[in-house]
């Protein structure tokens, strides 16, 4: 993680912001989760901003917890003074431990003046919404959550994390506002040999994590830029 030791990572990433792409610090609470770690706090966040010039900043959320999320969200808000609010895009995720909390959640972010940008989750949206449009898989549950929610606000969506890379087609279709996407699984799926097309029946949806300290070989690499670029064409941004 940025400011964590890896100055090879942070570097990496300060180079892109310099060459103009747009940077959007993660908050660290998905990691943080998975190994029962403390959650980050204001002061790193800002910090690990700083060092690459993040352009946006994700909130804090708490996962499997809505009203949790909230407290969180404006409690940061409270903290950090107009020049922090103002020198970055603040981006606010969507937790819940069901449907009703989900939704709660949602809406409440949305009000929020301070929140920009609303993340739509990988884990939590398949859990809350599953009984409701009888799929588990991440590509329904989310199409229906946004067929749900995307008009209750106009502020731009941001899909965290992919299964069935062609999610963002259909998204795309029903038009749910969605700013941007971001997934490891372009290149996860290389790695085990999958090269992205229409024609495809299935994508694996639970794929081991991606190491960052992997080598590829030419011929993954390939596959995984091949891979990438179907993502941005059809997201269409090629």
């Amino acid at each position: 993680m940025v400011g964590d030791g890896n100055n090879q990572y942070t570097e990496f990433y300060r180079n892109l912001r310099k060459s103009g792409t747009y940077t959007i610090l993660d908050n660290g609470a998905y990691e943080a989760w998975l190994e029962n770690k403390p959650l980050p706090t204001l002061d790193d966040t800002l910090k690990r901003a700083e060092l690459v010039g993040a352009h946006e900043i994700q909130f804090l959320e708490k996962f499997w917890d809505g009203e949790g999320t909230v407290q969180l969200v404006t409690s940061w808000i409270e903290t950090m003074g107009k020049r922090e609010l103002q020198t970055y895009s603040w981006h606010a995720i969507v937790q819940g431990i069901d449907h009703k909390d989900y939704v709660n959640c949602f809406e409440r972010l949305a009000e929020l003046t301070e929140v920009s940008v609303i993340g739509i989750p990988k884990v939590v949206t398949p859990h809350c919404y599953s009984e409701i449009c009888g799929a588990k898989d991440l590509a329904t549950t989310r199409i229906v959550a946004l067929a749900e929610l995307a008009k209750k606000t106009p502020k731009p969506l941001h899909l965290l994390g992919l299964e069935d890379p062609r999610e963002v087609l259909k998204q795309r279709e029903y038009g749910h506002n969605i700013r941007s996407v971001d997934s490891s699984f372009p290149v996860i799926h290389a790695i085990q040999g999958i090269s992205y097309s229409l024609r495809r029946v299935k994508y694996p949806a639970n794929p081991p994590r991606f190491d960052f300290f992997a080598t590829l070989d030419r011929k993954t690499l390939n596959r995984a830029l091949h891979n990438v670029r179907t993502v941005k064409m059809w997201c269409g941004d090629l």
